[in-house]
C-alpha cells in the first residue's frame, strides 16, 4: 500500500475528490489517516532502473529548492513537477506524510491537521502523474546517526559541527559582534579553518562567516541525505541544487578513496575531480497559465519530447565508453553536449510543428544532469565488505554502493553514476 492508498483508506475518497468537494479536515481525518499509514508494514517494491534513467530524489528539506511537497503555494507542486518530468524519466518524492505523523506524535495535532490539509491539496493536483507511476514515494529518513549519514559527515570531519557546531557558530555570532574586533577575528578564522579543511574558500569578515556557517550547515544536512538514501535505494537519484553541494559531493568521493590521506588533499585537488555537470542540452519553458495534467502527458509523450529523451539516454551510454580513460574524458564531454546541442535543436524545431506547440515558450532552461565518477574506486580496487568497521572503508563502501547502483564494474570499468541538477544551474 502506497502513500494514494494510505490516504485515500484513511479519507474514504481519493485526495482530488476531497479537494473538489471543498472538505475541511478534522482530528477523525487525521487519526484515520495515520492508522492507515501505520497498518502499511509492507515495503514498498523498489523498481529496477536504468543506468541511462534519472529519477531525481526530492526531498522534505524545506531550505532547498530540490523539494517538490515542501512548497507552500498550490499550483507550485503540480507545475514543478510537469516541467521536471519533460526531461527526468520520473520523480522519487520524500514521504510528506512523515511531518504529518511526527507533529501528531508530538502532541502538535492542530498543526498535523493543517499538513494533512495542504498534503491532500498538494497530492491532489499530481494524482495522475502518480497513478501514471512517474511519481513515487521513500519514506527513507535516514538520521545523522545512520552508518551512511554517518559516514558522509565523519569523511568531511563534520561530525561534531553536525552536533554542536553550526549551531554554536549561529548562536555566539551576536556576542561576537558586542565584544569587538577581535572577537570577530578569532569567531572568522575558527571557521575558517573549517572552510579550508574542505577546500573552501574561508569567510572574509563575521558576517560572511555566519552566512557561510548557514549555508555549509544546510549544505551538509542535504548531501548527506541524498547520498545516504541513494545508496541504498539504487531507483532513485542524487539531485543537487547548488554549487556547494556539488562541491561537497566532490570531497566525499575524494576522501573514499582507498589509502586516502587527508595530508595529501591539497595534491590531489590539484588535477583529480570527480563531479562533473553535463551540457545536457535546452528544453522549452512551458506555459503553465492554462496548462493541465492532460495537456503536459500529452507533451511529455509527444514525440518531440520523447526523441530528446531517447537521445538523451543514448548519449548517457556512449558517454563512458568514449571516456573510458583520463586522457579520454575531455573529448567524451565534448562528444557529449555536441550530441545533445544538437537534440535540443531538433526539439525546438519538432516543438514548432506540434500540434501542443503553442504550449512551449521562447525561452528554455538547462536540463540539469551530472556525473560522479572515480578511477581510484574502480574495478579491484574496491574495499571489501569485511573491513567495513574501518571509518574509512566505511565512507568506500557508502559512494561505491551509490556509484555502484545502476552498473556493476567489471575489469577496468569507471565507477560512475549520473545524477540530477537543478535551482542553481552553474557550470563547474
Amino acid at each position: 500500500m502506497g502513500l494514494m492508498e494510505q490516504l485515500t483508506l484513511g479519507l474514504g475518497e481519493s485526495p482530488s475528490t476531497v479537494v473538489k468537494r471543498g472538505w475541511q479536515l478534522r482530528e477523525r481525518d487525521l487519526r484515520k489517516v495515520l492508522e492507515a499509514r501505520d497498518s502499511d508494514s509492507n515495503a514498498a517494491e523498489r523498481p529496477t532502473r536504468g543506468n541511462s534513467e534519472v529519477w531525481p530524489l526530492l526531498s522534505h528539506h524545506r531550505f532547498n529548492p530540490g523539494s517538490l511537497f515542501g512548497l507552500g503555494e498550490s499550483g507550485q507542486v503540480q507545475e514543478k513537477a510537469l516541467s521536471l518530468l519533460l526531461a527526468y524519466d520520473g520523480l522519487v518524492a520524500s514521504d510528506p506524510l512523515y511531518e504529518v505523523a511526527a507533529a501528531a506524535r508530538t502532541g502538535h495535532r492542530e498543526q498535523a491537521i493543517a499538513d494533512l490539509q495542504r498534503v491532500v491539496t498538494q497530492i491532489a493536483e499530481v494524482e495522475p502523474l502518480i497513478a501514471g507511476g512517474l511519481i513515487r514515494f521513500t519514506s527513507a529518513r535516514p538520521s545523522f546517526s545512520s552508518p551512511s549519514r554517518q559516514a558522509v559527515t565523519d569523511a568531511l570531519g563534520l561530525g561534531n559541527m553536525i552536533e554542536f557546531g553550526f549551531s554554536n557558530f549561529e548562536m555566539a555570532f551576536e556576542d561576537v559582534v558586542r565584544s569587538g574586533p577581535r572577537a570577530e577575528a578569532e569567531y572568522v578564522d575558527e571557521l575558517g579553518a573549517v572552510f579550508k579543511s574542505l577546500s573552501l574558500r574561508p569567510p572574509r569578515n563575521a558576517l560572511e562567516a555566519r552566512r557561510a556557517n548557514a549555508a555549509l550547515a544546510s549544505a551538509v544536512i542535504y548531501v548527506s541525505w541524498q547520498l545516504a538514501v541513494c545508496s541504498e535505494d539504487s531507483a532513485c537519484d542524487l539531485t543537487l541544487t547548488r554549487a556547494l553541494e556539488r562541491h561537497l559531493l566532490d570531497e566525499v568521493i575524494t576522501r573514499a578513496a582507498p589509502g586516502f590521506d587527508s595530508s595529501s588533499l591539497q595534491q590531489l585537488r590539484g588535477d583529480t575531480r570527480h563531479v562533473r555537470t553535463l551540457a545536457a542540452g535546452k528544453i522549452p519553458n512551458l506555459d503553465t497559465t492554462n496548462l493541465t495534467t492532460a495537456d503536459a502527458l500529452a507533451l511529455r509523450r509527444d514525440g518531440a519530447f520523447e526523441s530528446f529523451r531517447d537521445k538523451l539516454k543514448s548519449a548517457m551510454d556512449q558517454l563512458p565508453k568514449d571516456g573510458d580513460t583520463l586522457q579520454d574524458a575531455g573529448a567524451a564531454y565534448s562528444i557529449f553536449r555536441e550530441r545533445m546541442q544538437e537534440a535540443a535543436r531538433e526539439l525546438r524545431e519538432s516543438g514548432k510543428r506540434s500540434k501542443l506547440g503553442n504550449l512551449m515558450k521562447s525561452t528554455s532552461t538547462e536540463v540539469g544532469l551530472g556525473l560522479g565518477f572515480s578511477w581510484l574506486l574502480s574495478g579491484e580496487a574496491v574495499p571489501s565488505a569485511t573491513a567495513f568497521a574501518d571509518p574509512l572503508t566505511k565512507i568506500s563502501m557508502t559512494v561505491m554502493s551509490w556509484l555502484q547502483g545502476r552498473r556493476a564494474l567489471s575489469g577496468r570499468d569507471i565507477a560512475m553514476r549520473y545524477f540530477a541538477t537543478m535551482g542553481d544551474r552553474t557550470q563547474q
